[in-house]
């Protein structure tokens, strides 16, 4: 049945005439499904433009996002650095105040670890660890534009030095904070120098 069949169909021949009707009489019925098989090169060199350029920018916004600072813990003994978190609680960058806060930034591995780790790594610190032998006072200043991180932060700079002599915790003003950077202060030093200016 089926080589019966089959040379039935073989027998059958369309002229050219007829093929072309027959094709143009499809693409109607089906939108031209088969074309986009052939669409042009440059409407997919467009859309993988496009998607780069959607890469490029989710790129950058998440770049900003990270390295824009949100908090500043600053930390003054007789070498006084700063550090600055980003939104995520990791330390952005180590910041020394004159030379000897420059000597202790550089010796410092705390680039984007946690704050608390990173408050505990410069608890741990020789130099900080020496000058609190000698009894200096360790000022720790938290201030940032997001309260509640601030607030955090503050708490677990009081949790990491309990029990620690003369160490002292607080919240800073934004404000003191960007005033003390124009004088080239430290925050601890920088209220230290408006109590005495008082």
């Amino acid at each position: 049945m089926r080589d019966e069949l089959k040379t039935a169909l073989d027998k059958v021949t369309a002229d050219e005439a007829l093929r072309q009707s027959t094709r143009a009489f499809l693409a109607r019925q089906t939108h031209d499904y088969g074309a986009a098989k052939t669409r042009p090169r440059t409407v997919r060199r467009m859309a993988a433009a496009f998607a780069c350029l959607a890469l490029i920018v989710a790129g950058g916004t998440g770049y900003w996002a990270y390295f824009s600072p949100t908090c500043a813990i600053s930390i003054d003994i007789n070498p006084s650095v700063e550090l600055a978190v980003n939104r995520f609680d990791k330390v952005i960058s180590v910041d020394g105040i004159g030379e000897e806060g420059e000597a202790l930034a550089e010796t410092l591995d705390v680039r984007f670890l946690n704050y608390a780790d990173a408050l505990n790594s410069l608890l741990e610190n020789q130099t900080i660890e020496d000058c609190l032998a000698r009894n200096e006072v360790l000022s720790i200043a938290v201030a940032g534009d997001n309260q509640s991180q601030a607030d955090a932060i503050l708490a677990q700079a009081q949790t990491c030095t309990a029990g620690t002599r003369n160490v002292y915790c607080h919240a800073a003003d934004s404000d003191e904070l960007e005033h003390a950077h124009e004088a080239g202060l430290s925050f601890g030093k920088y209220q230290a120098f408006l109590v005495l200016q008082s």
